[in-house]
C-alpha cells in the first residue's frame, strides 16, 4: 500500500512539474507571438500614416526622401514608442497626484553681442 502511495506521489509531482514547464513554455511562446503582432502593428500604423499623409498631400517630391521616411517606421518601435508611452504614463501619474505643473521655470533672455 506504501508502496502504491509513494508511486501516486512521485506520478503527481511528476504530472505538476511537467504542466508547469508546459505552461511556461506557452507563455513564452504567446509572449512572443505578442511581442511579433506587436511589432507588426506599431510598424504597420507608422507606414500607413506616411502613405496616408503622402496621398493626400504629395509633399516628398523625390522618392528617396519618402522611403527614408518610411525606412524610419521599423527602429521607431524599438525603444523611442516605449519612451514615449512611459512619458505619458509618468503624466498621467503626476496628474492624478495633483501635480499640474512643469514646475519653475527659469528664464536666460537674450545676450548682446559685445562690440
Amino acid at each position: 500500500m506504501q508502496l502504491q502511495f509513494l508511486i501516486l506521489i512521485v506520478f503527481a509531482v511528476a504530472a505538476t512539474i511537467l504542466s508547469i514547464v508546459t505552461s511556461i513554455a506557452m507563455v513564452n511562446q504567446l509572449t512572443l507571438l505578442f511581442f511579433i503582432v506587436a511589432l507588426f502593428y506599431g510598424v504597420m500604423s507608422s507606414v500607413g500614416a506616411v502613405l496616408l499623409e503622402e496621398m493626400s498631400f504629395q509633399r516628398y517630391p523625390k522618392p528617396g526622401d519618402l522611403a527614408l521616411l518610411l525606412s524610419f517606421g521599423v527602429p521607431e518601435n524599438f525603444g523611442y514608442r516605449q519612451l514615449t508611452a512611459w512619458w505619458r504614463v509618468k503624466a498621467f501619474w503626476d496628474y492624478f497626484r495633483g501635480k499640474k505643473s512643469w514646475g519653475k521655470m527659469e528664464r536666460k533672455g537674450f545676450t548682446r553681442a559685445s562690440n
